[in-house]
């Protein structure tokens, strides 16, 4: 089985866990609403698993899988908790962040494209961080400076991995960046408030990002199985 094959049975099962999910958060006023949104998140495990599982080894053994648990995890707690949701939240994050490393290393660009991705995330957030340090709730300020700094340090490696491992690292690249404004999106709203539009955007852009990096796992399967038909036709 190839990406493109699984992701006609994905890509349906996420559409109608969105469209679930918000029916039951505007409709209907629904507890239930937390089975849908991780129903969603539960395909990009599943995604993760079954890229790993095809290449004939185990899925305990992959950063990304353990990602999109942590994130599955985090999706239903910040439906519950909203701390607790983003503190798991950071741990996926940090395990993406190690993944991007051993996959590309550190190029000689990062440190630049860092303290640049950095400031752009203060210019965007400057008024986020004069109300929190003008009502001085300086704790709140630190999360924020240091999760900027976190989702940024992320981006920054991923964004490079083209340069480092070519065409198959721009497909990682793009989720990272999508998972950051995500992830901006939904800070601004608990911050500031956003409109249902954007709080609906930035969850679609969530599903696009976990699904696009979990897909990673699939790339060393794709090659095997060329491999493989390249053997029938040989003996052939």
């Amino acid at each position: 089985m190839e990406r493109w094959q699984w992701l006609l049975l994905a890509v349906p099962e996420m559409a109608a866990g969105t469209g679930t999910y918000f029916l039951l958060k505007y409709r209907l006023d629904s507890k239930w609403k937390i089975l849908a949104k991780c129903m969603v998140t539960w395909m990009a495990v599943c995604t993760a698993a079954a890229g790993v599982i095809l290449q004939n080894a185990n899925p305990f053994g992959s950063l990304i899988f353990w990602a999109m648990v942590l994130f599955l995890a985090a999706d239903g707690l910040l439906e519950i908790r909203f701390p607790a949701g983003a503190t798991v939240f950071a741990l996926g994050h940090g395990l993406l962040i190690v993944w991007y490393f051993l996959q590309g290393g550190l190029h000689p660009m990062t440190a630049a494209v860092f303290v640049v991705l950095c400031l752009a995330a203060i210019l965007l957030f400057r008024r986020e961080c004069r109300k929190l340090w003008g009502e001085k709730k300086y704790q709140y300020l630190i999360g924020l400076l240091f999760y900027l700094a976190f989702l940024m340090l992320m981006v920054s490696m991923a964004v490079l991995l083209p340069a480092s491992v070519g065409a198959k690292g721009f497909l990682p690249a793009a989720g990272a960046f999508a998972f950051a404004v995500s992830d901006m999106m939904v800070g601004k709203n608990v911050l500031v408030g956003l409109s249902r539009r954007k709080n609906d955007f930035a969850l679609c852009l969530y599903y696009a990002a976990v699904l696009a990096i979990s897909l990673m796992t699939w790339g060393q399967c794709e090659r095997q199985d060329r491999v493989r038909q390249k053997r029938v036709k040989t003996w052939r």
